[in-house]
């Protein structure tokens, strides 16, 4: 049987499709390769079924996030079997081995891989899942276990740095954008947003977890929604949330990155939900946003402002009245 392509392109994602349907259609152990680990929903929907993850535990890749350890202390936690390759070179395939097929592709076990990148790959049958599965079982025999105290190892040995990490990607960005005076925030309707800042019966900020992860932000945006994950500070603030109300998108270091309109009111998604944006190993409430009216594509675009230590939280008294009033005036541009 002829290779068939797993091209992206079209409005479904078709590498995550493709992975679910063989999860769904097949049994038994299920092997991944993939040289940088973000997205714990694919595995996790497959529940109690035995799975083997191979990677390459590399510095920089925690350090830069390019693999998330909370997100592999979450598979380890459910159950999954982690392992990293010691020698040969470092591991840069990205496979995934069923009982009657395999996908050999470009993709990552990352969110921005299966939910957001132009990948590429193929799914096979007979012979080549037979050599794909010897070669996986070669290289697993001769890895490290990477367990929950080994993790913990690896957090401690890279905290510092994933802060200073995180930190210069800041400045970096700071250099090479415009100057704030200069810059003109993107919006999207202009008529919409007014109407929104002017008449919205409540006002919310939602942090976008920057410091922890752009991913995370980077698919709020993308998918539509405000998230936050528990524990978090005023959970009864998500809960006031209904349709109609302005939500106010905060990115630390920069301000306001994006306004956009709550179009229901906030649901709660258990942490094995394959629908989750985050890989972390908790509840993740969210606010579904009808559309982004305005969001930057720099940080020297962004309205400036601080809030307090929360993740999300409700504005719409009259002791921020002041910081409502810069945002309508920064993204319209006007006093009006």
């Amino acid at each position: 049987m002829t290779p068939r392509l797993i091209v992206e392109g079209g409005s479904q994602r078709q590498h995550r499709h493709a992975l679910e349907t063989l999860l769904d259609e097949t049994n038994g152990l299920m092997r991944i390769a993939s040289a940088y680990i973000t997205d714990n929903d694919l595995v996790l929907a497959a529940k109690s079924r035995p799975i083997r993850l191979l990677t390459s535990l590399v510095r920089m890749d925690l350090v830069s996030g390019a693999t998330s350890l909370p997100c592999l202390r979450s598979l380890i936690q459910a159950g999954v079997h982690c392992r990293s390759t010691v020698s040969g070179g470092r591991l840069h395939a990205k496979v995934y081995i069923f009982d009657n097929a395999a996908i050999v592709t470009s993709a990552n076990l990352t969110k921005s891989a299966l939910d957001v990148n132009m990948e590429v790959g193929v799914q096979v049958i007979g012979k080549a899942v037979e050599k794909l599965a010897s070669w996986f079982d070669a290289l697993w025999k001769e890895a490290d276990v990477i367990d929950a105290r080994e993790l913990s190892k690896w957090e401690d040995e890279t905290e510092d740095l994933r802060q200073q990490y995180a930190a210069l990607r800041r400045k970096a960005g700071l250099i090479l954008r415009r100057r704030r005076s200069e810059a003109i925030p993107s919006v999207r309707c202009r008529a919409r947003l007014r109407d929104l800042l002017d008449n919205a019966p409540r006002c919310f900020v939602c942090n976008t977890n920057r410091r922890w992860s752009d991913d995370a932000e980077d698919l709020m945006r993308k998918r539509k929604f405000a998230a936050v994950w528990e524990d978090f500070k005023f959970p009864t603030h998500m809960e006031r949330v209904k349709q109609g109300d302005a939500i106010f998108m905060f990115a630390k270091g920069a301000g306001i990155i994006g306004v956009g309109q709550a179009s229901a009111k906030c649901e709660v998604r258990p942490p094995s939900d394959r629908r989750k944006i985050s890989a972390y190993s908790s509840p993740e409430w969210r606010v579904p946003v009808e559309e982004w009216l305005a969001w930057v594509e720099h940080d020297s675009e962004a309205c400036p402002c601080t809030i307090p230590n929360a993740s999300f939280i409700d504005v719409s008294g009259d002791n921020y009245l002041d910081m409502r009033e810069s945002i309508r005036k920064h993204f319209l541009r006007d006093s009006s």
